[in-house]
């Protein structure tokens, strides 16, 4: 199973009890997009193939609306629907690229 780009995670809900740094977290508890994504990307990856974490994607995004996406190691995509970068951006490059208006 290929994990999920940080971009496709929006939230979750846990459907099976595991412990989240050292404390348990139980069925029906809900997630940030942002404690999702704390977790180590290997440990998240099978949480969710293993049916202990449902995962949503994010709401819709307003058109024209640029976000910056971190894709590991660094590494950057600008989003606006569309990847607007052909090439993986510094973080710097990446907040510049956001920054401009169309």
């Amino acid at each position: 199973m290929i994990g999920l780009h940080d971009g496709e995670i929006g939230g979750g809900v846990v459907r099976r009890r595991f412990t989240m740094n050292g404390e348990s977290v139980v069925p029906g508890t809900k997630l940030s997009r942002e404690e999702i994504l704390a977790l180590p990307i290997n440990n998240r990856n099978a949480l969710i193939r293993n049916k202990n974490l449902d995962v949503y994607p994010p709401a819709a995004i307003p058109v024209g609306v640029r976000h910056v996406v971190h894709i590991g190691s660094g590494r950057f995509d600008v989003i606006v629907g569309v990847k607007l970068n052909d090439r993986a951006l510094t973080r710097e490059e990446a907040d510049a690229l956001a920054a401009q208006a169309d």
